[in-house]
């Protein structure tokens, strides 16, 4: 299975690791004077950490079982999407652009970096409009 994971959360992990790499460097010092770490002081960084990660895992997983319950693009969707924004909508099914834009919609709120795809669809669908004779 693959987990979608935003730009901004992949930021939260990669910085999370750091700081477990800061204090794994803390503890490893052979016979340091670490009084100025308190055990209590360790354990609210360290629980804090868990929580952002627990609430990483938890959107991914909410991310994925909206995937499952939403329909996907298919194969045959993009390429109808394709043919639209380069200007031959005659070759495409009628309806198609309706069940893209749920689709990309639904995408959108399952994975918040998908909105700038149903924007430019959105663009591309009003291009279109302006381009047909009236």
């Amino acid at each position: 299975m693959n987990y979608e994971m935003t730009d901004d959360e992949l930021r939260m992990v990669e910085s999370v690791r750091e700081q477990f790499e800061l204090v794994s460097g803390l503890l490893s010092l052979k016979d340091g004077d670490l009084a100025v770490i308190t055990t209590r002081n360790l354990y609210v960084f360290i629980d804090a950490r868990i929580r952002e990660l627990d609430g990483l895992v938890e959107a991914m997983y909410d991310r994925r079982a909206a995937q499952f319950d939403r329909q996907v693009m298919s194969w045959d969707d993009w390429m109808h999407a394709l043919r639209i924004a380069r200007g031959d909508a005659l070759r495409s099914p009628s309806g198609i652009e309706a069940r893209i834009s749920g689709n990309l919609a639904a995408a959108a709120q399952t994975c918040p970096d998908a909105q700038r795809t149903l924007d430019e669809w959105m663009r591309v669908l009003v291009s279109e409009a302006e381009e047909q004779p009236a």
